[in-house]
């Protein structure tokens, strides 16, 4: 009976823990420590890289100051503006969309010139469109239609 009774406690106790079994129960509770500490950094890094990357300004207010960053950025690369139209608002959270459309004209080198100086994040706008098509035959000059859209936290998401 005693001999029946110790290998049912072997069999649904287990065996005692070696030092290489508490070893890697600590290794595993430390890896998931730092997993942890990783997810909870990267959601920092997140978060602050969406702050700098997005406008805190009213989404009436962005148009006008879009329309600068676009201008400055055109006359710095020697393409000409032809037209720029915001578009209708996409309301969302935690980010709302702002998009414009706009037209340019230039020599291809100028444009995408202009193009990659639009895709650095210090501009706050985001390339969604790109269409160039030849002006004509007899020049090198082309003509561009970008879409760009530039996104505002909601105030949900700056109290969240």
């Amino acid at each position: 009976m005693i001999l029946l009774s110790s290998g049912a406690y072997a069999l649904f106790a287990g065996k005692p823990n070696t030092e290489a079994e508490i070893r890697k129960a600590r290794n595993a509770a430390q890896a998931a420590r730092l997993d942890a500490r990783k997810a909870r950094d990267l959601r920092d890094v997140d978060e602050a890289s969406a702050k700098a990357l997005t406008w805190r300004d009213g989404v009436d207010q962005i148009a006008p100051k879009a329309l600068d960053v676009v201008t400055r950025e055109a006359r710095a690369r020697g393409v000409r503006l032809v037209a720029f139209r915001p578009q209708r608002t996409v309301p969302g959270s935690p980010l709302t969309q702002v998009p414009f459309t706009l037209t340019l004209e230039g020599t291809y080198p100028k444009v995408l010139d202009f193009v990659a100086a639009m895709d650095r994040p210090s501009n706050r706008l985001a390339i969604t469109l790109m269409q160039v098509a030849a002006a004509d035959d007899a020049t090198s000059q082309v003509t561009a239609s970008l879409g760009l859209v530039a996104f505002v936290r909601t105030e949900e998401a700056d109290r969240g």
